[in-house]
């Protein structure tokens, strides 16, 4: 009688559904670093848009460090799963 190979070896079919599981969890972060890129790009089109008109120092230092943080995220995102 001749049996699949998938299904005669428990320690394939966990290591088939690990497999998975970290593809669906690197997928996820890889979709969760285009969508901060994407963020980022839109956050430093603002920053030039603050400085090409008069704008208070606060709001376009509290621009900076926003940007400043989601490039660190991004970078570390690229460092994990790049």
């Amino acid at each position: 009688m001749a049996v699949s190979a998938t299904h005669d070896c428990p320690a394939m079919e966990m290591m088939e559904a690990r497999s998975k599981s970290v593809a669906m969890k690197i997928e996820a972060k890889s979709k969760k670093l285009v969508a901060n890129h994407e963020r980022l790009k839109l956050l430093l089109q603002y920053l030039d848009q603050l400085c090409a008109m008069p704008a208070k120092a606060k709001e376009i230092e509290e621009q900076i460090l926003m940007a400043k943080e989601l490039c660190h995220e991004t970078d570390a995102h690229q460092i994990r799963y790049g």
